[in-house]
């Protein structure tokens, strides 16, 4: 039996298409919340999770967060970018006056939507491939007045559907990053470490004055590079009286530099450094 990948959506999601672009060969267990892909993988009903982490336009995804800082036996492997032109998709005949989507792709095609179709409803989904789902259906009672914004895949899976619009994006540059992670004591996926150029962590520190920027001042005495540092997102721990952040660094675990950080801001703070993945920087995919 082949890889079973836990994603957030059905057949044609955006997180389907990172899927079938990493595994081919895999079966997709298609979930309805980003909690529920976690939950599969630590309990071992699925391989692999696939998780969209932060958007070029609306920065970190709360599901990031919990990835990153709630969850203990999980490994992050690798990554890729989706550069995404949200399509409307619809009967071709379609007087359209309501677009249904994920609440994520309806704020990101708001404006475009409502020039193109002055007062339509706007109604939100599960996922964007679901929507084409829901209009499919509708297009076949004949139902013609509503369409969905979702991917050019979710469409061709509906052949008597068109794609309305071939672009809907409010702006340009509309990129999604997606982890791909695993439990820790998995390894069915074959790692290479000297592959790796990107490290995720869970930086703990005590909460005291200038707890957190001591351990950012050692980080940049040593050079470390950091792509992410959530500090929108930490959890404050009342128990252990800590402050959790994720952050993200441009070099592997076990590049020096940042080793000799990790071993300080444990010696001198009295923190951690967790290792969530150390991965190679993903490729883009135009969609």
């Amino acid at each position: 039996m082949g890889l079973i990948v836990a994603q957030q959506g059905i057949k044609g999601s955006y997180h389907d298409i990172v899927r079938q672009d990493m595994f081919p060969d895999s079966t997709m267990m298609g979930l309805d919340s980003f909690h529920e892909v976690v939950l599969a993988v630590e309990d071992r009903s699925a391989d692999i999770g696939i998780m969209a982490v932060e958007n070029s336009i609306h920065a970190d995804t709360p599901a990031a967060l919990e990835l990153r800082t709630n969850f203990e036996r999980l490994e992050i492997f690798g990554e890729t970018v989706l550069d995404i032109t949200h399509r409307l998709i619809g009967a071709a005949d379609g007087d359209i006056d309501e677009i249904r989507s994920h609440q994520v792709a309806i704020s990101q095609c708001r404006k475009r939507a409502r020039e193109l179709y002055p007062g339509v409803r706007l109604v939100e989904s599960v996922d964007t491939a679901v929507a084409v789902e829901e209009v499919a259906r509708l297009a076949l009672q004949g139902v013609t007045n509503v369409a969905a914004i979702g991917s050019r895949l979710a469409g061709q899976l509906h052949p008597h559907l068109a794609e309305i619009q071939t672009d809907m994006n409010d702006y340009d540059n509309n990129q999604t990053r997606f982890l791909i992670f695993k439990r820790e004591d998995n390894d069915i996926v074959d790692l290479d470490p000297d592959k790796a150029d990107k490290t995720t962590v869970r930086l703990v520190v005590p909460d005291r004055k200038d707890g957190l920027l001591d351990a950012m001042k050692i980080l940049s005495y040593y050079d470390v590079n950091y792509t992410s540092l959530i500090a929108n997102g930490f959890r404050y721990d009342s128990r252990d009286g800590e402050i959790v952040i994720p952050a993200e660094f441009t070099h592997a675990w076990h590049d020096d530099r940042l080793v000799q950080a990790v071993a300080e801001i444990k010696s001198k703070l009295g923190g951690k450094v967790d290792n969530l993945g150390s991965y190679p920087t993903g490729k883009v995919l135009k969609v």
